[in-house]
């Protein structure tokens, strides 16, 4: 039996909540719980939930920032071997 395990890069970090963080594919991560929050409507407001505290979008871009660019030109096949070996083991 195969076990497979999936990896979700964070790119917006969301200051004051250091296990959620919006990935690539902007979707919301808790890396606490390992699952995605799903986007909520509450009085008309679109928003997240946090720690059981709602928050709209239009709050949580404020507190919102860029984690950094991730640049494909430096992988090479030693630094993909160390990451897959590193997966492997954990």
């Amino acid at each position: 039996m195969k076990d497979y395990t999936y990896v979700y890069i964070p790119k917006w970090k969301i200051k004051g909540f250091p296990n959620y963080a919006f990935t690539v594919d902007k979707k919301l991560f808790n890396y606490k719980t390992n699952r995605f929050s799903k986007k909520r409507v509450k009085n008309y407001s679109v928003g997240y939930t946090l720690n059981g505290k709602f928050y709209t979008l239009q709050k949580l871009k404020k507190i919102t920032s860029l984690i950094g660019t991730v640049s494909n030109n430096n992988l090479t096949k030693s630094s993909v071997q160390k990451l897959y070996n590193y997966l492997i083991a954990a």
